[in-house]
């Protein structure tokens, strides 16, 4: 292993070898410069462990590895290390407070505005699965009144907001802002996009840059690596900040810049293309054309569509697919990954030219827990690999029930922990296509478990023994991580009840023509 970048994620993950990690050492211990770059890996580790610090894991996942023990190991270690300067330390340790800034807004930032609690000048005007920190004085749910050095804690879910002069912001989690007038706001941690027209001159100020609107739509992302800015239309002006810097730069539709933090920060051009994929589908907007569609809503409990709420890393794996509020759907319960390694990708054109979450036989993503009755009904809209299986959705807890695939065939199992029943469902071939919408009903109350691909009926069994639990959803692989998933998930919806046959064969139907999917036939 050549790549000390790959060192520092099989560290993560728990998979770097003893000696590699003496090299690791050894290479932290050559240059200031490798220290910063652990500091910054290992804070995005953990702010995202942080984000995701309420989703209990279950016990079949004890043995993945404490990353946040690691990575505070691994510093402690770079902290302690002889070599270090007392200057150096004290550098080392002023880049940690940086890049903490999740938790705590750095003193020393500049031009930090002074609190007016008497001045309204923005206000939060929507959200979806919006959860503030509790110092955070929004109403989550309503629209809330903001003053002059607000300070805004987003935990998870994004929200939008509304500023006196006219530019609006959408802020995805995790992410910490400050409002500082009618026209502009400094973003310390996370994902804003903004809109707004040449004559709000609205401002985004980072520790590294001011992000000047020249009437645009523009995004942000502040990590703890880097400040991101990316123009989706119009023009913005990038300023960079500190050491009497003087670099500017005028951006139009298409162009993204990178200022690194940490070394001489120069500004470099970046790839562009992420944010507005992402961060424009949290916008209000999108997020409600998109949920209108959906026929039933009816004891919804979880609805996960790869065209919205996809939140990715940089290096395009998903950390985040977000739980779609509407109808009965009142909970977030988004599915994510905090292990790089471990991150599924999005693609445009998994299923049919539509979009899709592609598993590769070794990522897979968690589900905060959900409470569920004694009947239940589960659709996945997905695709198989050729020659390969594994599980598309496992529901783990006392019930265990699994919708998955074994070679060509598509299988539906229940196992109750308590009791050892273990019941095959069905087990029906997927056809040539290998594209599908699979449809588990488990009902108890009606004693009848069955599998329905394409919207037919193609197994079925009883359902002796009552489901009623607060679980997980597992996607792409066994919560013991076993059973990888080769193949792609379009679409994941869950009803906290067995919908009726008329109810049923509606989001059936609503699936199979949104993916454009013909049974048992290629597409």
């Amino acid at each position: 292993m050549n790549d000390m970048s790959a060192r520092l994620d099989a560290y993560s993950d728990g998979e770097l070898a003893a000696a590699d990690f003496a090299r690791l050492e050894q290479w932290l211990a050559a240059d200031a410069r490798h220290r910063e770059m652990l500091v910054a890996r290992a804070t995005e580790t953990l702010l995202l462990q942080d984000a995701l610090r309420d989703v209990e894991y279950e016990e079949a996942l004890a043995s993945l590895p404490p990353q946040r023990s690691r990575w505070r190991t691994l510093l402690g270690y770079v902290h302690n290390t002889t070599t270090l300067s007392w200057i150096l330390s004290g550098l080392f340790v002023s880049i940690i407070l940086l890049s903490l800034a999740l938790w705590t807004i750095p003193q020393a930032q500049p031009g930090l505005p002074g609190t007016d609690r008497a001045q309204f000048v923005a206000r939060v005007e929507r959200s979806s699965d919006a959860v503030w920190s509790a110092e955070t004085d929004v109403e989550p749910g309503n629209r809330t009144d903001l003053f002059i050095g607000q300070r805004l804690e987003l935990r998870s879910g994004w929200a939008e907001i509304k500023f006196d002069r006219g530019a609006r912001a959408v802020l995805t989690a995790p992410a910490v802002m400050r409002i500082r007038s009618d026209n502009s706001c400094d973003l310390l941690a996370g994902e804003l996009t903004a809109q707004a027209d040449a004559a709000a001159a609205f401002t985004v100020e980072t520790v590294a840059a001011s992000i000047i609107d020249v009437g645009t739509e523009f995004g942000v992302v502040v990590s703890g690596t880097a400040v991101d800015a990316e123009v989706f239309d119009g023009e913005i002006i990038v300023r960079r900040n500190g050491d009497g810097a003087t670099d500017q730069r005028r951006l139009v539709a298409g162009q993204a810049v990178r200022i690194a933090l940490g070394g001489n920060g120069a500004m470099v051009e970046a790839a562009s293309g992420k944010l507005k994929n992402f961060a424009q589908a949290s916008s209000a907007g999108g997020v409600q054309e998109q949920l209108e569609q959906l026929p039933v809503t009816r004891s919804l409990a979880l609805w996960l569509s790869a065209d919205r709420g996809v939140r990715l890393d940089a290096s395009g794996g998903v950390l985040q697919w977000s739980d779609l509020p509407v109808g009965d759907n009142r909970t977030a319960e988004p599915a994510e990954q905090p292990l790089a390694s471990r991150r599924p990708k999005w693609v445009a054109d998994g299923i049919n030219g539509k979009p899709a979450v592609r598993f590769d036989g070794k990522a897979w993503l968690q589900t905060a827990k959900l409470k569920l009755g004694d009947a239940r009904m589960v659709f996945a809209v997905f695709r198989a690999a050729t020659g390969h299986g594994g599980q598309i959705v496992n529901m783990q807890g006392e019930n265990n029930l699994v919708l998955s695939l074994e070679g060509d065939s598509v299988t539906t199992r229940f196992y109750h922990r308590k009791s050892g029943q273990n019941l095959g469902v069905a087990t029906a071939p997927l056809g040539p296509a290998k594209v599908a919408v699979a449809c588990f009903r488990y009902d108890s109350r009606n004693n009848i478990a069955e599998l329905a691909l394409d919207g037919q009926v193609v197994g079925s069994a009883t359902a002796p023994v009552d489901c009623s639990e607060e679980t997980s959803l597992h996607l792409g692989a066994h919560p013991g991580r076993h059973s990888f998933l080769h193949g792609d998930i379009g679409e994941v919806i869950v009803f906290n009840d067995a919908l009726l046959p008329d109810e049923q064969a509606a989001v059936t139907s609503y699936l199979m023509k949104k993916y454009e999917i013909r049974p048992n036939s290629s597409p």
